[in-house]
């Protein structure tokens, strides 16, 4: 009963098998180097949105395991907790490999099966293969998966998938876009303007755009205002400031 009150660890799951789905490069949650892209990717580039929707992803996780051991604290030794989570933290592998011991050694077994395989530094598809043997895991393409990170509660996950899919000229944006350019968060309706004049053919971007003239955002007007004077496509200012 109690791990079923424990949305985070499905939840963190969850954003490893968006991460997954949508091929964003590189594996932004392992411990071996792999964090990070080896070069800054070029601002308005299908990388550079690559590695914008990676590290949101990889900080929601972050944000969870956080949530996680103050939870264990609570329900375990509060002095194991802290020095799992610190050794957890460490770069070097025998550090964090004692975490787990311990981790292995406090946490009631149904409870470590679910965070274990989140911790160690297995590979992001192994751990997504351990997880599907205890959560309904959805299994989406790429393009139902963009639709399922708009639906996030965090506008800067929205505001990154929405510029992965402006970039990347996912099929079927320049449908949904325009919804975008109402969305109660600025960064989510500056990135839906950016993905605008990726996928829109210039004959019909000024009509695409054309309700951000009344945006409260002075940027939005400003870019607006620019598409609407030339009517002319091409990495935008907005792209650029985005990544």
């Amino acid at each position: 009963a109690f791990l079923e009150d424990l949305p985070g660890v499905c939840s963190a799951y969850r954003m490893l098998a968006a991460a997954e789905g949508l091929s964003v490069g590189f594996d932004p949650f392992a411990h071996d180097g792999s964090r990070a892209p080896e070069a800054q990717p070029l601002p308005g580039t299908p990388a550079a949105a690559d590695a914008m929707l990676s590290n949101a992803l990889r900080e929601k996780v972050d944000r969870a395991i956080e949530r996680l051991f103050l939870l264990l604290g609570v329900l375990y030794p509060k002095s194991e907790i802290d020095l799992v989570q610190a050794n957890f933290k460490e770069a070097s592998a025998s550090q964090r490999a004692n975490a787990l011991e311990i981790l292995d050694n406090v946490v009631e077994k149904s409870l470590k099966r679910q965070l274990i395989p989140l911790l160690d530094d297995t590979p992001r598809a192994a751990k997504l293969r351990e997880a599907a043997q205890l959560f309904e895991l959805p299994v989406h393409s790429s393009a139902e998966w963009i639709q399922a990170m708009l639906a996030d509660e965090n506008p800067w996950i929205v505001a990154c998938v929405t510029y992965y899919a402006g970039e990347h000229r996912a099929p079927g944006a320049s449908v949904w876009l325009p919804s975008l350019l109402n969305h109660r968060s600025p960064v989510v309706r500056e990135a839906a303007l950016a993905a605008l004049e990726r996928v829109v053919p210039a004959a019909e971007l000024q009509s695409a755009v054309k309700s951000a003239l009344k945006d409260d955002f002075a940027p939005i007007r400003k870019r607006a205002e620019t598409v609407m004077q030339s009517g002319l496509t091409g990495p935008s200012r907005t792209a650029k400031a985005l990544a």
